[in-house]
């Protein structure tokens, strides 16, 4: 297993520069022998490739982690080479980058670097190269910038794809994309072409027709415009009669309105019913009617009775004192609507307390040309089923 501080620091790593940070790293193969050296191997190409430890790598519950990269760059003449790849973890794939030096059948120095928040934790193995190039593996430890022990790791790798096929298959891909734009660009200009010609058809069809349509519309048009004056004649007529009529339809109700308001005094807005039950959020609903012949509004507040104010030792007076809910209305003649009101949280807490609350319903009504009107009502709030305590 790797030691405890190996672990607890890639941990802290994860938490901190979370999932691809935790496991970005870089590969370095480097040739310990120096600048001089020279081969013929050609190792470009796709790789797979996978890393040991001797050790549980933290987070991901196994010993091994596996990837490929592919290698684009090679020097012959030196044997150092690079290209970029992935790891695949357990949280997904983390980005690399591999470069390196090979000469002959050896594999000098392969290093893996783990970067921590305390330093870089380093695996340094050795090894060879081989099938021709087609095959890497080396063994060696993890090293930690602070000492201590260094669990035993691999790395080994193995040529999947030839860098030629890899060419080869981009080289498709371009030459398929450039026929794609090229037969895109021949069926736009043929697409281009044809709309022209027939653009060019259709105006001078357009060009005959209109021709031809102006000579009908001048033998025409006298008798076009005689027709349309007299239409307008007509419409201009019965709207102007239209008019005359709504007007005196107004008139007539609005003196009828006046009549009734002048002849009979206007009766304030009516309470239908005395009891009404809350639902939880503390809102019910009551009707108010208007008997009247004509629109009215208004207001109307509720407050404590006399009896429920004294309990909580306010005022004592019939009526008045803090509103516990209101509303605005506006009714048509001779109808009903329906109100929501909440009541307040100070009606709440005595509904809560007694269950059932007396008030005193004050209905104000206004109507034009005429004083407003005031009733009172006693009615009685209940709280809702299962909400007594």
């Amino acid at each position: 297993m790797m030691s405890s501080y190996r672990q607890v620091k890639i941990v802290n790593q994860k938490r901190v520069a979370a999932l691809g940070a935790l496991l970005a790293f870089v590969l370095s193969i480097g040739f310990a022998t120096g600048a001089g050296a020279s081969t013929t191997l050609d190792v470009r190409g796709e790789w797979a490739f996978q890393v040991t430890c001797g050790c549980t790598f933290t987070g991901q519950n196994t010993n091994t982690l596996s990837g490929s990269v592919v290698i684009s760059s090679m020097v012959l003449a030196s044997g150092e080479f690079s290209g970029n790849g992935v790891l695949r973890t357990s949280f997904g794939d983390a980005p690399i980058a591999i470069a390196g030096t090979v000469t002959e059948s050896t594999l000098s120095i392969l290093t893996m670097s783990v970067p921590g928040p305390e330093g870089t934790e380093t695996l340094k193995v050795s090894g060879s190269v081989g099938s021709g190039g087609g095959e890497m593996s080396g063994s060696g430890s993890w090293q930690s910038p602070k000492g201590g022990p260094e669990p035993e790791g691999t790395y080994s790798a193995k040529r999947v794809r030839s860098y030629q096929a890899i060419e080869e298959e981009e080289r498709e891909k371009a030459e398929e994309a450039k026929k794609a734009r090229e037969a895109r660009e021949a069926k736009e200009a043929k697409e281009a072409k044809e709309a022209q010609e027939a653009k060019e058809a259709k105006e001078a069809q357009e060009g005959k027709e209109a021709q031809e349509a102006a000579q009908r519309e001048q033998h025409a048009k006298e008798a076009s415009e005689r027709a349309a004056k007299e239409k307008a004649e007509a419409e201009q007529a019965a709207h102007a009669a239209q008019v005359a009529k709504e007007a005196q339809v107004a008139k007539e109700a609005k003196e009828r309105a006046e009549r009734e308001r002048s002849t009979s005094p206007g009766r304030p807005a009516g309470l239908n019913g005395d009891a009404f039950l809350l639902n939880a959020s503390g809102s019910f609903s009551l009707r108010l009617s208007n008997p009247n012949g004509y629109s009215i509004s208004g207001e109307i507040t509720l407050s404590a009775a006399a009896a429920e104010k004294s309990h909580r030792g306010s005022s004592k007076g019939k009526g008045g004192g803090a509103v516990l809910a209101s509303a605005t209305y506006v009714i048509p003649a001779h109808a009903t609507k329906a109100l929501k009101l909440k009541l307040a949280r100070g009606g709440l807490a005595m509904l809560a307390r007694h269950h059932t609350l007396h008030v005193i319903a004050k209905v104000t009504t206004d109507a034009e040309g005429q004083s407003p009107l005031s009733n009172g009502y006693s009615i009685v709030l209940r709280a809702p089923v299962g909400r007594h305590h």
